[in-house]
């Protein structure tokens, strides 16, 4: 399920009256248009008619704008707005470590990140169980990496009886490219482990 997420260093309301602003100025632009279109001669009588009407509101403009901002604009203003995009499906090789640092066992899973500018959602797969986040933060570092942290609940699979559920936190870094990334967990009030993850995106494999 999407829900909110901080992005370090971004304020969201400066670009809330940015779209506020151009709504101001579209709205009327958007209605002289499409007055003066209804004089064309080609058109229908009664749609000359309704087109010599037509008034669009601002805040219709400002909910179209926001709407196409938040689901792809915010994408191709990254060089100005530093909002790294994480969209996709990640592969993961993950090993669940000992105290001495040594591995436990390791293990496989899928991690799908839904991103846009106001909400996201990250959901991990794996064979024994399933996690889903509830917080997260995204922070640009001054290398040019991106640091992804967010807190999850993790639900096992029916038939896993070694597993219950539990709560958690994981830190990814994603390298410039952002088709890479490694990361580490922790778990609590239920299952108190903690790994290392190594991510891939898999549109990068095909």
């Amino acid at each position: 399920m999407l829900h909110e997420y901080a992005i370090i260093g971004h304020k969201r309301s400066e670009i809330g009256r940015w779209l506020g602003f151009c709504s101001l100025l579209l709205a009327p632009i958007i209605t002289g248009i499409t007055t003066w279109l209804s004089q064309a001669p080609f058109l229908l009588t009664s749609v000359q008619e309704r087109l010599a009407t037509f008034t669009i509101s601002t805040g219709v403009v400002y909910l179209s704008i926001y709407w196409l901002f938040n689901c792809y604009g915010w994408r191709w203003l990254d060089c100005i707005l530093h909002i790294p995009n994480l969209n996709g499906h990640w592969r993961i090789t993950g090993a669940t470590k000992n105290q001495d640092g040594s591995n436990r066992f390791e293990w496989k899973g899928e991690l799908v990140i839904t991103q846009k500018w106001d909400r996201i959602a990250i959901e991990l797969k794996t064979d024994q169980s399933g996690s889903f986040s509830e917080t997260a933060s995204i922070l640009v570092k001054h290398d040019g990496e991106s640091k992804l942290s967010y807190s999850y609940q993790n639900h096992p699979r029916p038939g896993e009886a070694e597993l219950q559920k539990h709560q958690g936190f994981c830190e990814l870094i994603f390298d410039i490219s952002r088709q890479n990334a490694e990361g580490h967990y922790f778990n609590s009030l239920g299952r108190y482990t903690f790994g290392h993850m190594s991510l891939l995106k898999i549109e990068q494999e095909k």
